[in-house]
């Protein structure tokens, strides 16, 4: 589809963005894994969102560079964001359709134009939207990370998932080993990837206990193949990144944990 055979924009439009419908899907599902609603930066970077799940568990960032969109057209600016609504237009397209989004200033609603769709969508309040605290503020000691396939990641998060509603995240030194394991009531499971079977890893020792639940949602929409790069320590947040729309994007997943009580 192309550029031209979508909705032409508002004359005096302050944001006017052209995306990859593959794209922007892969971005609402990332966000919308802990988020029902999350608060948008716009500025000459690209376009930024952090956002924290409503239990403050899981916190969730992600950068998009100008180089993702088709046409990055953009004054400063913060729009709140339903993601469910936006992610029901975009069900409407194929992953090679491009996603047309205009802001109107006068009434702050958004057109979206997609594969002959167009939608007008009202905006929730920036301000009514908590934010996390930035990580990079925060003083982590994390001693150990692996960088490893999406769908090993995956199958790790599932083995738990039979077992127990926690797993054990972590590198075994001894073996230079990431290890993915839970214990329920009478069935233990442990998930191990040797140093050869991960992309890259960093070894030390690093233990925490997390939700599998909260794993497993975020773990579900990365897409195949992507390489994940995991940030591990004793009882800290689990730090899980990847890249997205071609290397154009980032993501970055935090995760609390559960702490052990002796």
């Amino acid at each position: 589809m192309s550029e031209s055979t979508l909705t032409a924009p508002l004359a005096d439009s302050t944001l006017r963005l052209v995306v990859p419908a593959a794209t922007l899907r892969t971005a609402t599902d990332v966000l919308g894994a802990l988020v029902e609603e999350c608060r948008v930066r716009f500025d000459d970077e690209g376009l930024h969102v952090a956002a924290m799940d409503p239990a403050t568990v899981a916190s969730v960032s992600l950068d998009l560079s100008p180089s993702a969109f088709e046409t990055y057209e953009v004054e400063d600016k913060r729009l709140g964001v339903p993601l469910e609504r936006l992610d029901d237009v975009l069900s409407m397209a194929s992953g090679d359709d491009l996603v047309s989004l205009t802001l109107d200033p006068e009434t702050r609603r958004l057109h979206v134009a997609v594969a002959g769709l167009e939608y007008t969508m009202a905006l929730v309040d920036p301000d009514a939207i908590r934010s996390p605290p930035d990580l990079d503020e925060l003083d982590f000691e994390y001693s150990a990370s692996v960088t490893l396939d999406s769908g090993a990641l995956s199958r790790s998060v599932r083995a738990a998932d039979m077992v127990s509603t926690h797993a054990t995240v972590g590198v075994d030194p001894d073996t230079d080993a990431f290890v993915v394991s839970a214990s329920g009531d009478t069935d233990d499971v442990a998930h191990r990837l040797r140093r050869d079977e991960l992309v890259d890893c960093s070894v030390g020792e690093a233990e925490s206990l997390y939700s599998v639940d909260y794993l497993r949602s975020i773990v579900r929409p990365i897409p195949a193949g992507t390489d994940v790069t995991l940030r591990l320590g004793t009882e800290v947040p689990l730090s899980l990144s990847f890249a997205t729309a071609d290397g154009a994007g980032q993501v970055e997943y935090a995760l609390s944990p559960r702490i052990a009580r002796h």
